[in-house]
């Protein structure tokens, strides 16, 4: 019960992640330089990044065209607030190892189980591959008079872009626009930038070794989540596992945890490489044979290349090694994956 009310959590997740709304938010960096920008001038090109689900719903506001007159208004703080005196715009308040014999089919079991969370991450990951793939993150021309809905301490405002001046800039916390309510006009998506949260969706093969010493190919997969503090390095919570059939024909499970830095300085217009490193534990499974569990540490590295398609969006394919700290085989351990990374 608990496992299938985890697995219709994540697909509503990924069918609210597939949804774009109609507004932009304009980052507090990007509304200060306008501040800066000469009124008639603000609306040539502004860096926005469209929102997610339902987008932040600010309140209708007056719609503008090619035709509006450019002039700059004054506006003034009332109580931590600003507002303007223009006619067409109001001010809202609002809210913001080993041992015993294993039970039978344990490994198929668990095996399964996996493969289930592995395809709802997969279709996380592919929902939200379209919905990168269609949001738009970059610049946009507007007119000087778009409407710009602004919140901060002490409630929500609307105000036209020309209108802003330095210190509404600073005292806004966020800074929304909506296309429906003037020119819209993309210039062009921003370059491919990692910074910030990850998540990768990776399948492929492993070889995977049995408890009589014997190592075949299987599947094997990755998903990761964690987060990029520069476009090149990033730190990231990576589950991997890997499955195949033995020489009895019973199922070999292995999961692993662990804990993964990357490291990607190569870029060259749209492909970039780089390696990555990790460190975690793991249990392998296995069907048939007595004590048919064992626990390990490992070690995991490799290369990676990436094709970025988006801003935030890439194919991902890698190669790596691991080495398993087991007593009685230690060896490395080769595997090839390839899929999603969104960031």
């Amino acid at each position: 019960m608990r496992t299938s009310r985890g697995l219709a959590f994540v697909a509503a997740l990924a069918l609210v992640s597939g949804c774009l709304a109609n507004t932009h938010k304009i980052s507090k960096g990007e509304l200060q330089r306008l501040a800066n920008t000469p009124p008639e001038r603000r609306g040539d090109s502004v860096r926005t990044l469209q929102e997610l689900g339902s987008g932040s719903q600010p309140p209708p506001a007056g719609h503008v065209d090619s035709g509006t007159n450019v002039y700059v208004g004054v506006v003034v703080f009332d109580g931590g607030r600003p507002s303007s005196g223009h006619a067409g715009h109001g001010t809202h308040d609002s809210g913001g190892g080993g041992g015993g014999k294993l039970p039978g089919g344990t490994a198929a079991s668990k095996s399964d189980n996996a493969a289930a969370w592995f395809v709802l991450a997969g279709l996380v990951a592919i929902t939200a591959a379209f919905t990168e793939g269609a949001r738009y993150d970059g610049w946009v021309r507007m007119h000087p008079m778009h409407p710009v809905h602004l919140w901060g301490p002490g409630g929500y405002t609307v105000l036209p872009l020309a209108h802003i001046d330095a210190a509404t800039a600073a005292w806004a916390d966020e800074a929304v626009v909506r296309e429906s309510e003037g020119p819209w006009q993309p210039l062009g998506r921003a370059p491919f930038n990692r910074r910030g949260f990850a998540f990768n969706w990776l399948m492929g093969s492993a070889t995977i070794p049995s408890f009589d010493s014997a190592t075949a190919t299987g599947f094997g997969g990755h998903v990761s989540f964690g987060y990029y503090w520069t476009h090149q390095t990033g730190l990231l919570l990576d589950w991997g596992l890997a499955m195949r059939d033995n020489v009895l024909d019973q199922r070999i499970y292995d999961s692993r945890w662990s804990l993964e830095l990357d490291y990607l300085p190569l870029d060259a217009g749209p492909f970039h490489g780089g390696v990555f490193g990790a460190l975690g534990v793991g249990t392998r499974y296995e069907d048939g044979y007595m004590g048919g569990k064992d626990d390990y540490m490992l070690l995991h590295g490799g290369a990676m290349a990436q094709l970025s398609l988006t801003t935030r969006l890439a194919l991902t394919a890698r190669f790596g090694l691991r080495q398993d700290a087991r007593a009685e085989d230690n060896k490395l351990i080769s595997e090839a994956t390839f899929g999603l990374s969104i960031y």
